[in-house]
């Protein structure tokens, strides 16, 4: 176990007795049960919505999620004196969801709308979310960027040319939905809490 690596978990109360990098962090085997460290970017308060919500969950019975550990001093961030921050999230001991497999298939179909269910109970107070204008414009702005960037380069390929020659084009669409968006009444569509990406890398099949 690296020097960092022990800085960070020393601030927990697990017990790891194995480790291991895997894709998105570092699987840590506990006499508590799997657990996966990361590296975070987010926002403190963005972190606390996160945590609170993984607290609404769980009072609702849906447990096989996530979440967020909290350290020692009940804080969901570590920091250490470089400035890196890294978070400790419940992990389970399991394989990704295998899309031929029928079973599996229904198994995250159901688990699905169960969480649907249960995140429309769900209420994160002092949390609000960006607005969708505001959003839609700033990624039009770097979808600007991105052009210029491109533009810039002296070597550019078949796909830089196939893209500047594309841009346009889709520009418009994104310009188009922001105007439909300005014009439409979504401020007055219930809010509900949402998830994010629900695909088969970020769902396993626990061996149980």
């Amino acid at each position: 176990m690296k020097e960092w690596e022990q800085e960070v978990l020393g601030q927990y109360d697990i017990d790891a007795t194995n480790m291991k990098r895997v894709r998105n962090g570092i699987l840590c085997e506990s006499k508590q049960g799997f657990f996966l460290l990361q590296e975070t970017k987010l926002s403190d308060a963005r972190l606390g919505m996160l945590a609170d919500l993984g607290s609404s969950l769980q009072e609702k019975g849906f447990c096989d999620m996530d979440f967020l550990v909290k350290t020692t001093d009940e804080r969901v961030v570590c920091e250490l004196e470089d400035g890196s921050r890294y978070v400790l999230k419940k992990w389970f001991d399991g394989k990704e969801c295998d899309v031929k497999r029928e079973n599996d298939l229904l198994s995250a179909v159901k688990n699905l709308t169960r969480l649907h269910k249960v995140l429309r109970e769900s209420d994160v107070k002092g949390y609000e979310a960006e607005d969708l204008q505001q959003v839609y414009f700033r990624h039009n702005r770097e979808l600007k960027k991105v052009r210029s960037f491109v533009r810039g380069r002296v070597d550019k390929g078949k796909f830089e040319n196939d893209y500047l020659y594309s841009f346009q084009i889709m520009y418009r669409w994104a310009e188009c939905a922001l105007e439909r968006l300005k014009s439409s009444n979504y401020k007055s569509v219930p809010k509900y809490l949402i998830h994010g990406d629900y695909n088969y890398h970020n769902i396993l099949m626990s061996h149980e």
